[in-house]
């Protein structure tokens, strides 16, 4: 670690008020409250399929990164500045740079060879999220190679069985006897709030988003394309309401919240669009 201190404290060398702000917008699209509302914008405009794939991955790699940093429990950098407030978490991997490797991942299949410099575009994005990470202190070299490639990997597996993973959560589910279903969602939130760390509780939100799906498919629907604007920001707005919510309050209060924002972007809000003709 005395070692790879060296790398933060040379981008730290060119520290100035301006990179420092470039730097903090930059690491926030490794955040993956940005990737959940984009995923949100995605259902709402009758993109299901890419949509249910975008959350699951992204949960996926929010719980096996931070599954992998209790494992390793590497302490955070030290002795040098600290640029963002840190949370309780250990540091290795990078669990912002996974999220940009996952998301070149989720986009790669998109851009290669059609739009080469788009692609060119998303990579140097995604270097600079890690980047970011380590020039704002909070992480190490190590930790930010290390994130990009777990995420890269997660995306890999995810979106190799993509079909597969749609047929299973999406469709056998709306099958499912509802004493049954919800005692499967009951069991496993319950499971998620004992055994998992409070970081984890975003899984919560996985939890709700599909079991939302299945209300939906009863009809509520709100491909709307004169009102998608209202749509997107109305939506948007409530969702970063029920979120900040969520993350400020935490524990139990906290899971539920997760859950419910999960559920408000496949049910809530389809259904008080479609019948409160919003």
């Amino acid at each position: 670690m005395f070692d790879e201190i060296i790398a933060n404290q040379i981008l730290q060398g060119f520290m100035s008020p301006a990179l420092t702000l470039f730097f903090q917008i930059v690491t926030f699209f490794g955040h993956p409250i940005i990737w959940f509302v984009a995923a949100a914008w995605l259902f709402w405009l009758g993109k299901e399929k890419r949509s249910a794939i975008l959350v699951s991955l992204i949960v996926a790699v929010a719980v096996i990164s931070t599954g992998v940093k209790t494992l390793i429990a590497r302490p955070r950098p030290a002795g040098i500045e600290i640029l963002e407030m840190q949370d309780t978490t250990y540091s290795m991997p990078s669990s912002h740079a996974a999220i940009g490797g996952a998301m070149y991942a989720f986009f790669e299949k998109k851009l290669v060879g059609k739009l080469k410099p788009l692609q060119a575009l998303l990579l140097a994005a995604i270097i600079l999220i890690a980047i970011s990470r380590i020039y704002l202190g909070v992480h190490f070299l190590s930790d930010a190679i290390v994130g990009l490639f777990l995420g890269y990997i997660i995306a890999k597996a995810v979106l190799i069985y993509e079909e597969r993973m749609v047929k299973i959560n999406l469709v056998k589910l709306v099958k499912m006897e509802w004493p049954f279903l919800l005692s499967i969602i009951f069991i496993a939130s319950i499971l998620l709030i004992q055994l998992l760390p409070s970081a984890l509780y975003e899984a919560q939100t996985l939890l709700g988003y599909y079991f939302g799906f299945i209300l939906h498919k009863q009809g509520h629907k709100i491909y709307d394309a004169k009102n998608r604007p209202l749509i997107l920001l109305i939506g948007t707005a409530l969702l970063a309401a029920i979120g900040f919510f969520a993350y400020e309050i935490g524990g139990i209060v906290g899971a539920v919240l997760f859950f419910t924002a999960g559920l408000f972007v496949t049910f809530i809000w389809p259904f008080a669009y479609s019948k409160l003709k919003l």
